[in-house]
């Protein structure tokens, strides 16, 4: 079920008309903040790798700045998918 709304979300980001997180705009510096939850330095930095690498399409290229931006507003905006995107965090980041 995670799977399906992380999928759906970023579906929707590329109709939206994303490159990664640390050069998309406001809402991926947010949910990157969001995601990383006040850990170390260390620990964002790698957060907002990972975020980053999520940011992609369907062709597996990165989004350009504009849709990741939009991307990530959509998930910032969707409490199911925001929980989501945390529990993906927790397990992949370490």
């Amino acid at each position: 079920m995670k799977t399906i709304i992380i999928s759906t979300t970023l579906a929707f980001a590329m109709l939206f008309g994303t490159v990664g997180c640390s050069k998309g705009g406001k809402s991926c510096k947010a949910l990157s903040s969001k995601l990383c939850d006040g850990k170390d330095d260390a620990y964002c930095k790698k957060t907002s790798d990972w975020l980053d690498k999520q940011m992609t399409g369907p062709d597996g290229k990165k989004l350009s700045s504009s849709e990741a931006d939009k991307g990530c507003k959509m998930i910032l905006d969707d409490d199911r998918a925001l929980a989501a995107y945390k529990k993906q965090v927790e397990r992949k980041v370490k």
